[in-house]
């Protein structure tokens, strides 16, 4: 089997592995679907990029989910205005797949938001009777323990609002996709995105 063959073999298993909810992390997706391919141990130079597997994934929604992933992506998009402007304190901004339209079934809208006081969010969170469990994380990053706290939110579409400290709004947060800045909105940037997108709105 030629390399260009084995990556593509290997990136469609791994995008069917995270489709089905089998893996969630591309790097262990794309490991175990090399070693149910090529029976053993495959080069490196010879796994596909994340955004190889993100793509094979998108193919998978189209097939399966056909016009009605637009539909809920449309409404998954005006679901995260809603909840940007009931946290618009904490300055929140959108990412991931909800704002570049990669979603498929089980995507969750991605919110970033800005603040000292984990407290704050979670009592905003509270009085408007928003369903929501929060969870620390352990990550080590070159050689250095760093603790980031998820809110889950079960609402008509989940959610995952990561909290992180105020001054970190102008931090330039890197996808493990591409490996550049992620594209991210905030209210007024989503709100015209919408309008622009979506003309019926108006």
């Amino acid at each position: 089997m030629n390399r260009s063959k084995l990556r593509r073999q290997i990136a469609w298993e791994a995008a069917r592995l995270m489709y089905d909810r089998q893996e969630s992390e591309y790097y262990r997706a794309k490991i175990k679907a090399a070693r149910r391919i090529c029976q053993g141990w495959v080069k490196p130079a010879d796994l596909p990029s994340n955004a190889e597997i993100r793509d094979e994934i998108q193919s998978f929604a189209r097939l399966h989910e056909g016009e009605q992933r637009q539909q809920n992506l449309r409404e998954m998009r005006l679901e995260a205005l809603r909840m940007m402007k009931l946290l618009a304190r904490f300055r929140p901004r959108l990412i991931g797949s909800v704002l570049t339209g990669h979603v498929r079934h089980g995507s969750d809208i991605d919110l970033h938001v800005f603040s000292d006081s984990i407290d704050a969010v979670t009592l905003v969170l509270e009085e408007e009777l928003v369903v929501f469990d929060v969870e620390r994380k352990r990550v080590r990053k070159q050689g250095e323990e760093h603790v980031y706290t998820h809110i889950h939110v079960q609402d008509r579409f989940p959610f995952e609002l990561t909290v992180y400290p105020a001054e970190k709004l102008s931090y330039t947060f890197k996808s493990s996709i591409t490996g550049k800045a992620i594209e991210r909105a905030s209210i007024a940037q989503l709100e015209q995105f919408l309008m622009a997108e979506y003309p019926d709105l108006a």
